[in-house]
């Protein structure tokens, strides 16, 4: 690696940017042993002065990762808390993207400047939210409209909108927007770009299927907004989301075919990379210039340099550079998913496929794209767990299978596009060869979808794993490299499957999450059962798809053995009929005996008996029994008369040695009354709070009787039910130590201790 001194320059900048974000000392560790290498391989060759400058060199470059991370940290510092509220503000800014959306269009605004009442600030990006545009690309705006942050994930696992913009260096947006006026010229060649990727989206539509147009939209012109979401989310499960993406192959693909015509023609090395380079730009300008795009962009042009100079060209050294120019840029990059995939993965083509192909015997040339694919995965599998926290086993064989054809995709669509501009039926055979292949795509991904052991959920991975195995790989690498040891590549391979398979540590554990108006809580017993209780919303959609299910995916949830649902009102099961609908392992649903059997109830049992899953029912006073912990049913009984839905909301107790929960649904005050008599209660260390907090229920003689540590309530931000009310918080505040709300701080989590119950707020 002393033959490439720029890659180890970017590896170590990166390194420091990545020890300012994260201070994982394993970083350190990292840095230290890279100089070493550097330095002890010149030693043993005698160059002590060229190791000690190179030393010198790498570690200045650790050390400017981290300047530079630092100055981005505080750069939005002085404008902070003006983002944290939501505010009247006017704003101007120069458009630079504009984005079409089903029910409005999102504008992009550079160079921005906002004021307050009280002071004026400059900023990066904005996003301002309009329900038509009518101004061009290049013209400044100036907007009056309502300031409002990104919303934050409120469960662990879930989609962070602030933070996935914050790496783009987009800082907030502004809805019910006013335009105050408009000025400067228009970009007409950006301007241009974006009519032409709007023309060829309708040709698409035109002479497509709604399926098809939506997926070569976003592999073509790097538009997802007519990507059907089952569909993506079945390309991403099965590892096959990056030809979403318009990245190397695609600039390859086109950007070649264009310098290798205007080769046979006889035009110069120079004339023809900078024609080529131009109309690689000036597609990828189309395309959204995308993270992944700027990536390939750089290291094409590059290489036309290299041509253009008569040079050889590296692609490790390319890749380096073109890391460390955008990381210059923008150090938050190196959160952002769509930057670590595509570094990664073509690390693995070139710094690991195309070395151990050249190992491979005269005789065995059919191994080369297994050992490329090899490369790939094991470069990106660990970003795989970290973003999407299960791995596709047969991820790897549907790359081999599919991938070959994406060329005749590609191709396809740009004759289909070019081809539909002078005649829709041309278009509709130009782009032909393009339906049939992503056809054949969507099918073999629900074959393999529903294949046995498709996806293995491992959790997200841990900052100091994903160092670790990346530290153990770069090992591995060195000794291959050094001295030939081919024997270290499979052993290596044991220990990063080790690494990479880990499994998150289990512990008793409560986790109420943050679902809006409604109710889901996550259980793990002290005997490490994984049971949930309740599951819906009333006021956010998708609530299982987006906020329960990433939630268990994203701490190794592989199945839920229990499911406890306290009554069938939908801000209760909404998310659990999309959990049970996802196919998403669930052993037993458990209902009491006595509740309101109405038609939420019959619907749930029919998804429930489609999918295997085993019914069963609790009477008051039911236990159920594990080494170190119960949980009890207490209410309701056949004995309570009250036959209204929320009135026979199930009552369940847990306890282990150190804590105990009380769980009631939405009991009402006359429930709690009758547990009171019957003499049912007893001291607990954590509350759910009753029907969201409603007035109506959490009496005070319920509450000093239970006397709970902890008490909490799940409810949604203006709430059109007024929860929660203020007899109730009252009451919870004058018999809990502590009162926590969803709807101020997210997923709340409780991790009992010896004999201390701890407590986890998700930062919200």
């Amino acid at each position: 690696m002393n033959k490439r001194p720029v890659c180890m320059m970017t590896v170590s900048f990166a390194l420091g940017i990545s020890f300012f974000l994260w201070k994982e000392k394993i970083v350190l560790c990292l840095a230290v042993i890279l100089i070493l290498e550097m330095t002890a391989e010149l030693l043993f060759k005698g160059r002590r002065k060229l190791a000690v400058m190179r030393s010198v060199c790498f570690l200045a470059a650790f050390l400017l990762g981290n300047i530079v991370a630092c100055q981005d940290g505080n750069r939005n510092a002085c404008y902070k808390d003006c983002i944290e509220e939501q505010r009247q503000i006017t704003c101007q800014g120069e458009i630079s993207q504009i984005e079409q959306k089903t029910n409005q269009t999102l504008i992009f605004l550079k160079g921005c400047i906002f004021q307050t009442t009280s002071a004026t600030y400059s900023c990066n990006s904005i996003i301002i939210c309009v329900d038509s545009n009518e101004y061009p690309i290049g013209k400044t705006l100036v907007v009056k409209g309502t300031l409002t942050p990104f919303a934050e994930a409120g469960n662990e696992g879930n989609f962070d909108e602030r933070a996935y913009y914050q790496t783009l260096n987009v800082d907030f947006k502004v809805k019910d927007v006013t335009i105050l006026g408009v000025y400067g010229k228009e970009n007409r060649v950006k301007q241009g770009l974006f009519e032409v990727r709007e023309h060829l989206k309708k040709i698409f539509l035109s002479c497509m299927g709604e399926k098809e147009a939506g997926v070569l939209t976003g592999m073509l012109l790097g538009d997802k907004s007519l990507l059907e979401k089952d569909l993506k989310n079945m390309y991403q499960r099965n590892g096959f989301s990056h030809v979403l993406c318009v990245s190397g192959l695609h600039i390859s693909v086109i950007g070649m075919t264009i310098y290798r015509f205007l080769r046979k023609r006889g035009i110069s090395y120079a004339f023809s990379g900078i024609g080529s380079g131009m109309l690689v730009i000036l597609f990828a300008e189309m395309s959204g210039f995308g993270v992944s795009t700027k990536r390939a962009v750089l290291m094409f042009c590059l290489m036309l340099w290299a041509n253009c100079l008569g040079r050889a060209y590296d692609s490790l050294t390319a890749l380096a550079v073109a890391a460390f120019l955008l990381l210059l840029e923008n150090p938050k990059l190196l959160q952002h998913a769509g930057f670590l995939f595509s570094f990664f993965a073509v690390f693995g083509v070139i710094g690991i496929g195309l070395n151990l192909i050249k190992w491979i015997k005269p005789g065995h040339k059919w191994m080369g794209s297994i050992l490329v694919s090899l490369g790939i995965q094991l470069m990106t599998l660990p970003l795989t767990r970290l973003f999407y926290y299960e791995i596709p086993l047969y991820g790897m064989l549907l790359n081999l299978l599919l991938l070959p054809m994406m060329n005749v995709v590609l191709y396809s669509g740009i004759l289909g596009g070019a081809l539909g501009s002078i005649r829709l039926f041309l278009g509709k055979a130009g782009l032909f060869p393009a339906t049939l292949i992503l056809g054949f795509y969507e099918k073999v991904l629900y074959l393999f979808s529903g294949l046995p052991y498709a996806y293995l959920v491992t959790g997200t991975m841990e900052k100091s794993s994903l160092f670790l195995y990346y530290g153990i790989l770069f090992l591995v690498l060195l000794i291959l490299k050094l001295w030939k040891k081919r024997k270290i590549l499979p052993v290596g391979i044991v220990a990063l499957l080790f690494v990479l398979l880990k499994p998150l540590p289990k512990q008793e554990r409560l986790d109420v999450l943050d679902v809006g108006q409604g109710d889901g809580i996550y259980l793990c017993t002290a005997d490490c059962v994984s049971m949930f209780i309740d599951g819906g919303s009333s006021d956010v959609s998708g609530v299982g798809t987006y906020r329960i299910l990433p939630f268990l995916k994203n701490r190794g949830i592989a199945k839920i053995s229990y499911w406890f649902v306290s009554h069938t009102d939908s801000d209760h099961i909404s998310g659990l009929c999309e959990v049970i609908e996802s196919g998403y392992p669930m052993e037993h649903l458990v209902f009491a005996r006595s509740c309101c059997k109405e038609e939420n109830y019959e619907v749930l049992l029919e998804k429930a008996k489609a999918q295997k899953i085993s019914i069963l029912y609790l009477d008051a006073g039911d236990e159920m029994r594990f080494q170190k912990s119960r949980i009890t049913c207490l209410f309701p009984d056949d004995d309570y008369k009250e036959e209204e839905i929320n009135a026979r909301s199930m009552v369940l107790l847990y306890e282990s040695k150190n804590f105990s929960a009380l769980f009631t649904g939405d009991i009402s005050s006359e429930e709690e009354q009758y547990l009171l008599e019957e003499n049912r209660l007893q001291e607990v260390s954590f509350y759910k709070a009753a029907h969201h907090g409603s007035k109506y229920s959490n009496s005070e003689e319920f509450l000093e009787k239970l006397s709970p540590d902890i008490s909490a309530i799940s409810c949604g931000k203006n709430n059109r039910y007024g929860h929660p009310g203020k007899e109730a918080v009252l009451h919870m505040k004058k018999n809990s130590k502590n009162l926590y709300y969803t709807m101020d701080c997210g997923q709340i989590t409780i991790l009992p201790e010896k004999e201390y119950t701890g407590i986890r707020i998700h930062n919200r």
